[in-house]
């Protein structure tokens, strides 16, 4: 194996390499299968360093630390194999072979009895294993588990994944898929170079169509009538997306034409001071941000808008 692994001595050094890379939970998304994210927005957080939900990405990885030990021991319990964390605290492990990709796998399996291979342990709130195992979960751990399968330079995988607080808990095998490996890879190297470039994944990279359509039939592996409803939900989905950026391109408009009726009634040093006009000149800055006037501010804004009144 020629794979090795790194340890870091906080959090911040260990998030800052992570940027660097491709890592497990980015696949899905880099795929365009993920229903958690886009690789745009991927993109965003990768170059800008944006680490605004560093709270939540925080306490998932304490939670899962702390509830990897239960796991590890019902996987043994249920496989007669031996996991183990292959570090304490936060570490990446990464492979000559793969210069773009940096890991993080929850438990490693070598124990002799078998193949090698890698866990990837999951905490479902859901207590309807049949929604797990028929919905977008259990598929996007597939795709995320390839990953640190490639890297590991290992073929058996699992998901050992805990419902409903202990209530239940499976574990399911997942061979590594040479082609779906391959599409990984190409996809991955791909968006690592957007990274590196700094240039932003365009429509071809987003849509994509080919790779998106491999990648689903073999992380689906349905059907060939389920795997046509899927491309075609996806289809309508990007349809969605471009109507939702042409509302925003003309929310931009009229916020645009609203800021320049304020600097012709107040002037331009005065219009600083309106409430709420940094947070505006921030969203009309910022890729892909959200922001909702609040109700005081809408007022002032429709007043001079409507030409009711000066504000």
């Amino acid at each position: 194996m020629t794979w090795t692994a790194q340890e870091f001595a906080t959090e911040a050094e260990w998030l800052a390499e992570r940027r660097r890379h491709v890592t497990s939970s980015d696949v899905a998304t880099i795929l365009g299968v993920s229903p958690y994210g886009n690789a745009f927005d991927l993109w965003l957080q990768k170059v800008r360093g944006d680490d605004r939900d560093l709270s939540k990405m925080r306490r998932r990885f304490e939670a899962g630390h702390h509830i990897e030990p239960l796991i590890a021991k019902w996987f043994a319990e249920d496989t007669g194999r031996t996991p183990f964390r292959p570090l304490d605290g936060y570490y990446l492990l990464t492979n000559p072979d793969l210069p773009w990709a940096a890991v993080t796998p929850d438990l490693l399996v070598i124990d002799g009895q078998g193949s090698d291979g890698v866990v990837e342990s999951k905490s479902a709130g859901m207590m309807d294993l049949s929604g797990y195992e028929e919905g977008p979960a259990l598929r996007y751990a597939t795709a995320q588990l390839h990953l640190p399968l490639l890297v590991c330079e290992m073929h058996q995988g699992w998901v050992a994944t805990t419902f409903g607080m202990g209530n239940a808990f499976r574990v399911y095998p997942v061979e590594r898929n040479e082609e779906l490996a391959a599409l990984i890879v190409e996809r991955c190297e791909a968006f690592h170079r957007l990274i590196v470039a700094e240039e932003p994944p365009g429509e071809d990279f987003l849509r994509s169509g080919e790779g998106i359509g491999r990648a689903l039939a073999k992380i689906y592996e349905g059907e060939s009538g389920e795997l046509v409803e899927i491309e075609e939900r996806f289809a309508e989905m990007l349809e969605r997306r471009e109507a939702a950026l042409e509302l925003k391109k003309g929310a931009e408009r009229e916020i645009e034409e609203i800021s320049n009726a304020l600097k012709l009634r107040m002037g331009a040093a005065t219009f600083a001071r309106v409430p709420g006009y940094p947070k505006l000149a921030q969203w009309k800055t910022e890729a892909k941000k959200e922001y909702t006037v609040p109700a005081s501010e809408t007022r002032v804004l429709r007043l001079v808008k409507d030409g009711k009144g000066k504000p």
